[in-house]
């Protein structure tokens, strides 16, 4: 079985397709980085100095109380709009988050705001909406005893965390970059031997109805979380270089106004994780969709299909609670900020969970399930599909 693993292994890594697409995704995330470093900014500095500056000042404010005398010694800063000056940059996390919070882009409005303001409207973010559509009673009792726990004392600023962020927000560019690889690498595994005509030699083997089909799908699933592993490593370090990792810390209130006890870099950790459990999932359904089709070019149509519908739609309300759920079951919907970390549990007996725990092992079962059905396909078409 490990010899024939290993052939199988040989043969994917040996396709000129697989090293082209494979050094054009990672060049294009070098050349990424390099034009974020070198790429204009409206106060007229290298980006490397206003990454820089944006550092010292996050680090300066980081353990300080956000109460009324930290906002009043910060927002006289941010008066002058057309000023540019080194606070501004040095603060602009701040005043971002802000933003974010208060929910709009209105400098006057942000201006005025003072403490009472600042963590009622904080508040109003967190907690879920009593009317929202599609939370349950007990879905929004979790959230809002998981707001007033972080609302509990006045909050601490805690500091740059950039890298981490743009990590997180990137997530969706990456399970694109992840399933396309997949798609066009792994489709021609199975339609190949049919091409070929090596299936029949193989099924005459002593192990090709079981071992050879077990050790291809194997070699395939290594081919797909290797890439993924990669990719997700190429990026944080071009990440690292560009930002820096500090604040992997920094709780996920300052980044994503997401009321759970996670960090920035736990939240980011959640979707690497889930992306490896999505390359298995999406290398064995692209597996067996060419088996099915027998015809690469069709499981790549459909996969890529699903891809781009899922680009095109941005969301599926929830008050569709079925339809959602079956929605962020897709790992292009699910990998990202918006798709992982929501509201909604998914419930399993009398117990309820985060989507985030859930779904990467809803994954992994159905992927073990489509494997078992592919070599129900591939095997009944050796005897009887000629």
């Amino acid at each position: 079985m490990l010899d024939l693993y290993r052939f199988e292994l040989k043969k994917i890594l040996a396709q000129k397709l697989l090293w082209i697409l494979a050094a054009a995704i990672l060049l294009g995330l070098a050349v990424f980085g390099v034009a974020t470093e070198v790429r204009p900014t409206n106060s007229g500095l290298p980006m490397e100095e206003v990454i820089a500056l944006q550092r010292e000042g996050s680090q300066e404010l980081a353990g300080q109380t956000v109460d009324q005398a930290f906002l009043d010694r910060l927002l006289p800063l941010f008066t002058d709009p057309e000023a540019n000056t080194e606070a501004q940059l040095k603060y602009n996390d701040f005043f971002n988050w802000l933003t974010l919070i208060l929910g709009t882009a209105h400098r006057q409005e942000i201006l005025q705001t003072d403490e009472a303001r600042l963590y009622e409207a904080l508040w109003h973010q967190l907690a879920p909406d009593p009317q929202a559509a599609g939370l349950t009673q007990e879905e929004i009792a979790h959230w809002t005893e998981q707001a007033q726990a972080r609302l509990a004392q006045p909050l601490v600023y805690q500091g740059y965390h950039e890298g981490w962020q743009t990590a997180a927000r990137g997530m969706e560019v990456m399970v694109f970059l992840e399933i396309l690889f997949l798609a066009v690498v792994l489709a021609p595994l199975f339609p190949q031997e049919h091409l070929r005509r090596t299936d029949q030699l193989i099924l005459s083997c002593r192990f090709g109805r079981g071992k050879a089909y077990a050790a291809k799908l194997l070699a395939g699933v290594t081919v797909g979380v290797g890439f993924t592993a990669l990719l997700l490593l190429a990026y944080l370090g071009m990440l690292g270089l560009v930002y820096g990792l500090e604040g992997a810390n920094v709780p996920a209130l300052f980044t994503h106004l997401f009321p759970a006890d996670l960090t920035i870099g736990e939240m980011v950790g959640i979707l690497f994780l889930a992306a490896l459990a999505a390359a298995v999932l999406v290398s064995v359904a692209v597996m067996l969709l060419a088996e099915l089709t027998r015809n690469a070019i069709a499981a790549m149509a459909v996969v890529l299909g699903i891809l781009l519908l899922t680009t095109m739609i941005y969301a599926v309300p929830e008050n569709l609670r079925g339809l959602a759920t079956l929605w962020y079951l897709i790992p292009s919907n699910f990998l990202c900020l918006r798709g992982a970390f929501r509201y909604p549990l998914l419930t399993v007996g009398e117990a309820a969970f985060p989507t985030w725990q859930v779904t990467p092992v809803v994954w992994l079962l159905l992927a073990l399930v489509i494997a078992l059905a592919g070599r129900w396909v591939y095997n009944r078409y050796q005897v009887g599909g000629r």
